[in-house]
């Protein structure tokens, strides 16, 4: 495989792992507490848009109550434009069911994170790689200019 191959399989890895994945779920199933995706009608979205500023279709927090009439989140990324944005990094929104169309659940993902972990290692290896190979080929004396700043990575062999 070559170079460049390798950077584009490393970064695809990269860009599809995470520590959390979002599952449906069912309302009654969601308690206080837990860290929720809520997929919000398009009127709902409007109700909510002076807390967000914009249009969302999602909006994700954590539940502080919830009931038949409806969910309480706290979200982190609310803010009201009417306030100029200065109410903090959290909000607390109520939505009814009626304006909920899914409900999503956070989850630990070992999978996403161990990709994670791996894609990590590797890029870290190609870097350790570059910067042990920038002093000058086998046998080879480094230049002058290199010689203030070679860092001997032999220690991490």
């Amino acid at each position: 495989m070559n170079r460049g191959m390798r950077r584009a399989v490393a970064m695809l890895l990269l860009t599809l792992a995470g520590c959390y994945s979002f599952r449906p779920a069912d309302r009654s199933a969601v308690q206080a507490g837990a860290s929720v995706r809520l997929s919000i009608t398009e009127q709902e979205s409007r109700n909510q848009v002076d807390r967000f500023g914009e249009l969302r279709s999602r909006v994700e927090g954590t539940v502080r109550q919830t009931g038949p009439e409806g969910v309480g989140l706290t979200v982190p990324e609310a803010s009201s434009p009417v306030d100029g944005g200065t109410r903090g990094f959290q909000s607390y929104i109520q939505i009814p069911w009626e304006g909920v169309t899914a409900v999503e659940t956070k989850h630990f993902s070992w999978l996403r994170t161990g990709l994670l972990a791996a894609g990590g290692a590797l890029v870290t290896l190609a870097i350790l790689e570059v910067a042990d190979g920038s002093g000058g080929g086998e046998g080879e004396t480094p230049g002058p200019e290199n010689q203030g700043i070679r860092i001997p990575l032999t220690l991490f062999r």
